[in-house]
């Protein structure tokens, strides 16, 4: 029993700091393409509540996880909106799932897989709409 308790708590841990390095990325790139500084607002307030929500384990674990795989998912869609780079995207979709596989739910593995490819299928619109105004 204290080795799965330990086994969680490392993979908080390092949940926390995955997230956050990322989404500090995520507002790092918001400030250098000059896209909505809102957003990066939202962001960095969504690091100070997912390390608080952390240091301080609100409630139960199941809600930590909720947020520790939500608030990156919806940063990581965001983020595919702006970016037409496929790689680096679906490298975020992957740090996701490995997130996911850390904290033993395969519930959001499902979640992620499926705004993965609602990222794909709106990145392919994307380039049929651009194709066929330059038909035009």
């Amino acid at each position: 029993m204290n080795q799965d308790i330990d086994r969680f708590s490392k993979a908080y841990n390092l949940s926390v700091i995955i997230i956050t390095i990322g989404c500090l990325g995520a507002v790092a790139e918001i400030f250098t393409c000059g896209w909505d500084l809102g957003v990066a607002l939202l962001i960095c307030a969504g690091i100070l509540a997912l390390w608080w929500i952390h240091l301080h384990d609100y409630k139960d674990p199941r809600f930590r996880e909720n947020y520790y795989l939500l608030f990156p998912l919806m940063v990581s869609f965001y983020h595919s909106m702006k970016v037409n780079d496929h790689a680096v995207n679906t490298i975020v979709f992957i740090l996701m799932l490995i997130l996911a596989c850390m904290l033993c739910r395969g519930d959001f593995m499902r979640i992620i897989l499926a705004t993965f490819f609602a990222v794909m299928l709106l990145w392919v619109l994307r380039g049929i709409m651009s194709a066929g105004s330059a038909w035009n």
